[in-house]
């Protein structure tokens, strides 16, 4: 699970080496960008705070760059909803400023 995927890239770069990903992201433009390309992906719109998965429902779960920009409340909803979905054995990857 990519929460706040944006364009996708990190998604696409995934899939060239085999691996399967989910996107999350808010912004309808983002999203038709990740849309775009010879590389299709599996995105959804959907808030980053309330993430409509299952819980342990990913291996993995990722964010890049994104909750620099949030508000602190908005940033500790996003990751509450990252552990949510992560499950037990699973890993968590946030990369940010």
């Amino acid at each position: 699970m990519d929460v706040c995927c944006g364009t996708g890239n990190q998604l696409k770069l995934l899939k060239k080496h085999g691996i399967e990903g989910t996107g999350v992201d808010l912004s309808k433009a983002m999203l038709e960008i990740a849309e775009s390309g010879n590389i299709k992906i599996n995105c959804h719109e959907q808030d980053a705070e309330n993430i409509n998965f299952s819980a342990e429902s990913f291996d993995l779960t990722t964010t890049t760059f994104a909750l620099h920009e949030k508000s602190n409340s908005s940033a500790k909803k996003i990751l509450n909803e990252m552990i949510r979905l992560t499950n037990k054995n699973g890993h968590l990857i946030i990369v940010d400023f």
